[in-house]
């Protein structure tokens, strides 16, 4: 069987002489699996730092939060307009 092969033209914008390149199917498929391996790599990479991202902003808030009632007398934040204001839980029965 023959040697099988794809031609890609280049052709420019304007004034310039076109070009063509030979690639073989083997290099065509190898091309198209690193393209594969490098894009699912960029959508895990780009999904990890942004949940990364968003438990560093909860962890901040928590932290904010454990201060606050850290310095308050009752346990409770004593600042209700606070955003970091936590309502006191009641007590069990």
């Amino acid at each position: 069987m023959a040697d099988r092969r794809w031609t890609i033209v280049l052709v420019p914008h304007g004034d310039g002489s076109s070009r063509s390149v030979q690639v073989s199917l083997r290099g065509f498929r190898i091309l198209v699996g690193v393209l594969a391996v490098l894009g699912v790599s960029a959508v895990a990479f780009g999904y990890v730092t942004i949940t990364k991202a968003i438990n560093l902003t909860r962890l901040d808030r928590l932290e904010r939060r454990n201060e606050l009632l850290t310095r308050s007398p009752s346990g409770t934040s004593w600042c209700a307009c606070s955003p970091d204001w936590i309502p006191p839980t009641p007590p069990c029965s």
